[in-house]
């Protein structure tokens, strides 16, 4: 799984799915506990740590994880009496973040295709111009966004950084 392929895709799919913060600090913090792991097919988090690394009480974690999955983004098992939640997170490669009507109906077509083979996966909310004349889109201010110029690569290396800290 790539990390950061992960992360991107996710901001993606909240641009056209907004979740309360409790659904998003969750799967942020599922996503390191399961690199810490070196990417394992499922693992179990005890409440504990996901109450530590998110902030949030045990009955918030698990409307959170119930979002979750019912948006197709995880699955996880509960194992019964003082024993870890065991959990999966889905790709966005296999899962293609759908809209919730057609996710259901959708599932088994979008894990056999690549993301970028649907019509329907996430597009990027913003779009980078390359017009050259930069004096007049700087001077145009921060809220217009197709004037702004990104280096992706200082903003992939800065996360990295950030990640391996």
């Amino acid at each position: 799984m790539n990390y950061l392929a992960e992360i991107l895709e996710f901001n993606n799919w909240l641009d056209e799915n907004p979740s309360p913060p409790s659904v998003i600090v969750l799967w942020y913090a599922l996503m390191s506990i399961n690199n810490k792991l070196k990417w394992k097919t499922s693992f179990t988090a005890p409440i504990k740590t996901l109450e530590l690394k998110t902030g949030l009480k045990k009955d918030a974690i698990y409307r959170a994880r119930n979002t979750l999955k019912q948006h197709g983004l995880i699955d996880f098992k509960e194992r019964g009496g003082n024993k870890c939640s065991e959990y999966r997170i889905v790709p966005f490669a296999e899962s293609v973040a759908l809209n919730d009507t057609d996710r259901n109906a959708d599932r088994t077509q979008s894990a056999a295709q690549p993301a970028s083979h649907n019509p329907r996966s996430p597009q990027p909310f913003y779009k980078q111009n390359n017009n050259k004349n930069t004096k007049h889109n700087k001077s145009m201010g921060f809220n217009n966004c197709e004037s702004e110029e990104y280096d992706f690569d200082a903003i992939e290396k800065k996360i990295l950084d950030m990640m391996f800290e």
